[in-house]
């Protein structure tokens, strides 16, 4: 089976522009995407409104009061390709002006995911949650389209847990905090219901309320 990943250059040189999260990158994406004929693919970053028949899907997703949070922090501190101006401006706003700024993104995203994805059978929903807390069946489903054996699933088990253990996170690096519902420790109260309000439909749906 062929790989095609923006996050393993030695693997595949093809599909980079995933890492691009510009709106507008997503047409000659879906062109791409629709132009192989099998592999696998990821990750994208991004809803394509692919065919669902031709193919079957991981959507992974997280509570997206949660993405946002981290979202700051990759973004003003590890995550590659930004200008340290842009950064530094993100910073002086700080992580309320930030999150809300980066909302309407983030809700059109997600608004995405449940109207083109959730509830399609070629689509199996995980969530980042049951990753941290649930690994092993967190991964026996990831893993349940490439009908590997049990012994194989254990084995990347073991290889890859330590990889979401709380206790490896480090603080500015792209694993800073694992824990989910960390939103709560650096948004202030109005932020988070703010968020609430605007993504409340979307919590519901994804049992986050």
């Amino acid at each position: 089976m062929k790989y095609y990943s923006a996050n393993n250059k030695e693997l595949s040189d093809s599909l980079l522009y995933f890492q691009d999260f510009k709106v507008n990158c997503c047409q000659s994406a879906l062109a791409d995407f629709n132009s192989i004929d099998t592999g696998c693919i990821g990750p994208i970053r991004r809803p394509l409104e692919i065919d669902l028949d031709s193919c079957f899907v991981n959507l992974h997703l997280r509570d997206p009061r949660d993405g946002l949070n981290s979202m700051f922090f990759s973004w003003t501190k590890t995550h590659g390709g930004i200008n340290q101006s842009i950064r530094e401006e993100w910073l002086s706003w700080g992580i309320d002006k930030f999150v809300i700024s980066f909302s309407d993104d983030y809700f059109e995203r997600y608004e995405k995911y449940l109207n083109h994805f959730i509830g399609h059978p070629g689509v199996n929903l995980l969530k980042y949650e049951d990753m941290v807390y649930n690994f092993d069946s967190w991964l026996t489903s990831f893993l349940q389209p490439f009908q590997l054996s049990s012994e194989d699933i254990n084995g990347l088990s073991k290889q890859l847990s330590d990889q979401v253990d709380p206790k490896n996170a480090k603080p500015n690096t792209h694993i800073r905090k694992i824990t989910p519902g960390d939103f709560r420790n650096n948004l202030k109260p109005e932020t988070i219901d703010t968020l609430n309000q605007k993504f409340g439909h979307i919590l519901s749906a994804l049992d986050y309320l």
